[in-house]
């Protein structure tokens, strides 16, 4: 039922994709193929679909959501796992699933190894409005330094996602609107 909570005005159609690599004149294409679908997907931005997510669960009898407070401690032994909450809450449990993101602090409390590779890179996410019409079709250009990819959204507007240097995000990040464009554009 989550699907049925976002607002269709906040489902953009994602009719295309290409994919660019340098100066190479030719681009790696995605269409919906001959199987009758008008679209390869919709993009709908994270934030509503986590909110569809939580009015979905919250709206069950037998979930309880705890909310706005951390988890202090974890453990786990042969017949239960404890969740020590900040308040002094004490949770136990047969399973502890430590889905807090691929950084996540459930698996390094419990010593649960993980090779993470930092690349040096960031990403920069920026909705931007443009004079052309995109036509639904998102491109995503790979080029030596940086990758840029624009997302259709509804209406002549987009996702910018440009993949930098961390310091180089940083420096764009900062830009003032108008000068943060004028990059956008130059670099797409």
């Amino acid at each position: 039922g989550a699907w049925d909570r976002i607002d269709p005005a906040d489902r953009s159609p994602l009719r295309e994709a290409q994919v660019l690599n340098g100066e190479s004149p030719f681009a790696l294409g995605f269409d919906p193929g001959s199987g009758g679908a008008e679209w390869l997907g919709q993009l709908v931005a994270n934030h509503l679909i986590r909110r569809a997510l939580f009015d979905v669960v919250a709206a069950h009898g037998n979930v309880t959501l705890l909310a706005d407070v951390a988890v202090q401690d974890v453990a786990t032994g042969r017949g239960a796992a404890r969740v020590t909450l900040a308040d002094g809450r004490v949770l136990t449990g047969q399973l502890l699933a430590g889905a807090d993101s691929r950084f996540s602090k459930v698996r390094e409390a419990l010593g649960i190894g993980a090779e993470v590779k930092r690349l040096g890179r960031s990403m920069l996410l920026a909705r931007v409005a443009h004079e052309g019409d995109h036509g639904g079709i998102a491109t995503e250009w790979f080029q030596h330094g940086h990758t840029i990819a624009m997302l259709p959204l509804n209406g002549r507007r987009s996702s910018a996602v440009l993949t930098l240097e961390d310091a180089d995000v940083a420096r764009v990040a900062a830009m003032p609107p108008a000068e943060l464009g004028a990059e956008i554009t130059r670099r797409y």
